[in-house]
């Protein structure tokens, strides 16, 4: 396989991870928009990296320009993309696994955070989400338990 020249000479996969790595120092930065340009024009140089499309859902998911749900709409869209073109990426299953506990979708979350530490055995970071995301899940139990009892939100009020 030859390598394709870009206009400066380099190859395209070359040049693609020169921009990846000037959107991850942007990122670094907390330029987010920035970030998400330079990856885009990575993403178009060499679409076959599932690597640049997780990273441009990353910058949208933390961009606060944008409203929470549509940032998280997006970062949705372009972390399934490269969970689908990188499925056995157990870091971007977390990203993705991120994103979609932020949206609420705790059961998808869990599932891909299982699957993270499925592919990646000692993966402190999913492990410690998966506990968080079962924690999360044994309060609002317990709230709901309470407050369908009868006067159950009552008897909660009192013990406080």
């Amino acid at each position: 396989m030859s390598a394709v020249p870009t206009p400066m000479g380099g190859s395209k996969k070359a040049e693609a991870a020169r921009l990846n790595q000037l959107g991850e120092d942007a990122m670094a930065l907390q330029r987010y928009r920035l970030a998400e340009r330079y990856f885009v024009d990575a993403y178009n140089v060499d679409r076959e990296e599932p690597l640049y499309e997780l990273n441009l859902g990353r910058a949208i998911q933390h961009s606060p320009k944008r409203p929470l749900a549509m940032r998280l709409r997006m970062a949705r869209v372009h972390l399934e993309l490269a969970v689908k073109r990188g499925p056995d990426d157990a870091d971007a299953r977390l990203h993705l696994a991120g994103c979609l506990e932020e949206s609420g979708d705790l059961k998808a979350a869990r599932k891909h955070l299982e699957k993270a530490i499925e592919l990646k055995p000692y993966f402190p970071e999913a492990q410690t989400m998966l506990n968080e995301l079962g924690k999360a899940k044994r309060a609002r139990k317990a709230r709901t338990t309470n407050d369908t009892a009868p006067f159950g939100w009552l008897f909660g009020w009192l013990k406080s």
